[in-house]
């Protein structure tokens, strides 16, 4: 089914490069409120790229949406005015049902699983990460070898992280 959005709704606040060109391959989560006042997570968009067509003025709103059989608040931006770079290439793991993954990102997600990268058990996935010495994060946090995500639903995840002091938190 086809809509028309005519806002951004909520978004995630996860901070990314504002000094990268666009269109940038990764970006925040967010969602649209359409005409009948109903709202959906976009899937397939960054709101940072959005922000920017907006802002530039290659689209206007309302902006074309398209809510996929059997869901009834998840939308995939569809409008004829958007560049074919500016879609992600793959959606949110965290936000889009696995259902609804394009087939290249779950087969990469496969690939993860069976090299040991990703493991999913009892609710929890955890991501064995190989830290890199030349990124730092700020405020003296640190990327741990292992972090989990445990998932409380589909739309909510909790992410769990060590700092630097104290040492050892996992």
């Amino acid at each position: 089914m086809n809509k028309k959005a005519i806002s951004i709704g909520m978004q995630t606040l996860v901070g990314y490069d504002r000094n990268a060109k666009f269109p940038i391959a990764k970006g925040n989560c967010f969602s649209m409120e359409t005409e009948d006042g109903n709202g959906y997570r976009i899937i397939n968009f960054g709101v940072e790229n959005l922000e920017e067509l907006l802002k530039t003025r290659v689209i206007a709103y309302p902006i074309e949406i398209y809510i996929p059989d059997g869901y009834d608040n998840i939308a995939y931006i569809a409008d004829k005015r958007i560049p074919d770079d500016w879609y992600w290439k793959n959606f949110c793991s965290g936000c889009c049902p696995r259902a609804l993954w394009p087939k290249e990102q779950l087969d990469d997600w496969n690939r993860r699983i069976e090299s040991g990268e990703i493991v999913e058990s009892n609710g929890m996935i955890t991501y064995n990460i190989k830290p890199d010495p030349e990124k730092k994060l700020i405020l003296g946090w640190t990327v741990y070898e292992t972090i989990g995500v445990s998932v409380i639903n589909p739309s909510v995840f909790l992410l769990f992280a060590g700092r630097r002091n104290p040492p050892g938190m996992f």
